[in-house]
């Protein structure tokens, strides 16, 4: 059993379910608590501890985030900002006191997505611990100008999103591996900037692309109409645990996804 580290319990009852923790003696209902175990049932099976199942292999979680930019005086930029995060991705435990955690927390993920970005107020919709929306309003610096006289409006991965979920063995520059990647359900992650151009001219948009396979799927779309443009990227990756064999389709769509091309908007 010391195999195991620490261990935890897992306590179930009608419509609740919670970790406890002997050690600390705490009792933690959020569901991020509950991600990146593994659970035993002692008797059950055929009583050996070596094939455990991956915790909340059947939750279905999604991470939304769009920004709204327009043009500030000072050449920055004015955003609005919305989060809509259920299930492993719900930031309820890190929002949740009384000393500006919830502000805290969507300024680290609107930064995340759009470095610079500062967030000024908010408003939740939904707060509880498997989901949380809200609504807030931040600003952003235009940046200094490359040698070429452009300024950049780049999309990172969100705070607490889908590459915060991945084991902390899984690389990117690795071709191949000699173990499963353990996930904890399905996940979709969908990050949408809008952006109003005002006087600025666009020199670059990322054009559209996409990818299935196995293991989800991947797709960027990017529309210039009427004075705005959208980019969003989705991805999803399917539940359940990811052989060795099959981690190159895996690698594959969060390459396409980590892509600057298609993360970048250029303008003068």
């Amino acid at each position: 059993m010391s195999e195991f580290g620490n261990m935890q319990v897992l306590v179930r009852g009608d419509r609740y379910q919670a970790i406890y923790d002997p050690e600390a003696g705490t009792l933690t209902d959020r569901v991020s608590a509950m991600y990146d175990g593994i659970v035993w049932s002692p008797g059950t099976g055929d009583g050996t501890p070596g094939k455990p199942d991956a915790t909340g292999s059947a939750i279905e979680s999604r991470f939304e985030v769009v920004l709204t930019l327009e043009p500030a005086d000072d050449g920055g930029w004015n955003g609005r900002g919305y989060i809509d995060a259920e299930g492993v991705f719900s930031p309820y435990g890190k929002m949740a006191g009384l000393d500006g955690e919830a502000l805290a927390t969507l300024g680290q993920i609107a930064e995340s997505v759009l470095p610079g970005a500062k967030v000024g107020g908010f408003n939740p919709e939904v707060f509880d611990r498997g989901r949380v929306t809200a609504g807030f309003d931040f600003g952003v610096g235009a940046g200094d100008p490359d040698g070429e006289g452009r300024t950049a409006v780049s999309m990172g991965n969100p705070a607490g999103g889908i590459s915060s979920r991945l084991p902390a063995d899984v690389h990117l520059y690795n071709e191949h591996r000699g173990s499963p990647v353990m996930l904890p359900g399905v996940m979709t992650q969908r990050v949408v900037i809008r952006i109003r151009i005002g006087e600025r001219e666009l020199v670059y948009l990322p054009e559209a692309t996409g990818l299935s396979n196995s293991t989800g799927r991947y797709q960027l779309t990017a529309e210039h109409e009427n004075g705005w443009i959208t980019v969003e990227r989705t991805l999803t990756l399917n539940a359940g645990n990811v052989e060795p064999g099959a981690w190159p389709e895996l690698r594959a769509l969060l390459l396409e996804d980590a892509d600057r091309a298609g993360r970048t908007i250029l303008f003068k």
